[in-house]
C-alpha cells in the first residue's frame, strides 16, 4: 500500500510537475509553444555599408570640431578681454594653457577628419578652411598676449 502511495506521486510530479501545474509540454503534448504566444519580430539580415559608416563617422566628426571651436572661441574670448588689465596675468596665463590643450583636442579631430574624408575633396577643403581660419585666430592672440 505505502509502495502504491509512492508510485501515484511519482505519476502526479510527473503529469503535473513540481509547481503542481501542468506544463507546457504535456498542455500541447509536443512541446512546441501555442501559436498565439507573442513573438518578437525578425529583423532582416543588413549588412553593413562602410560609406554608410564613414558618413556617420564625418558628421560626428564634424560635430565635434564645431564644438572644439566654439570652445577655443570662448577661451580666446574670455583671455582677450583679460588682456585689458595687466592685473589678470596669472588667469591669462591659465586661460592659455586651457586654450593649448583644446587646440590640442581640435587638431586630433581635424587630423582624424582628413582620414575619413580621403576621398572627399570638399570635405578635406573645408576642413583646410576651417584648421586655418582657427590658426589664424590663435597666432593673432598670441601676438596680443607676448
Amino acid at each position: 500500500m505505502a509502495s502504491e502511495t509512492a508510485e501515484n506521486d511519482v505519476l502526479m510530479l510527473g503529469e503535473r510537475g513540481l509547481n503542481g501545474r501542468v506544463s507546457r509540454l504535456e498542455e500541447n503534448g509536443d512541446g512546441i509553444s501555442p501559436p498565439d504566444r507573442p513573438r518578437r519580430e525578425t529583423r532582416q539580415n543588413t549588412r553593413l555599408n562602410s560609406e554608410e559608416l564613414v558618413a556617420e563617422k564625418l558628421i560626428k566628426l564634424k560635430n565635434s570640431r564645431s564644438g572644439h571651436v566654439g570652445h577655443l572661441t570662448y577661451l580666446a574670448n574670455k583671455i582677450s578681454a583679460l588682456l585689458t588689465d595687466n592685473s589678470n596675468i596669472k588667469m591669462v596665463k591659465e586661460l592659455s594653457v586651457m586654450f593649448d590643450r583644446q587646440w590640442d583636442r581640435f587638431e586630433l579631430v581635424h587630423d582624424e577628419i582628413l582620414v575619413y574624408a580621403s576621398q572627399d575633396e570638399l570635405t578635406k577643403e573645408n576642413a583646410f578652411r576651417v584648421y586655418n581660419e582657427q590658426s589664424q585666430r590663435k597666432l593673432d592672440l598670441f601676438d596680443k598676449i607676448l
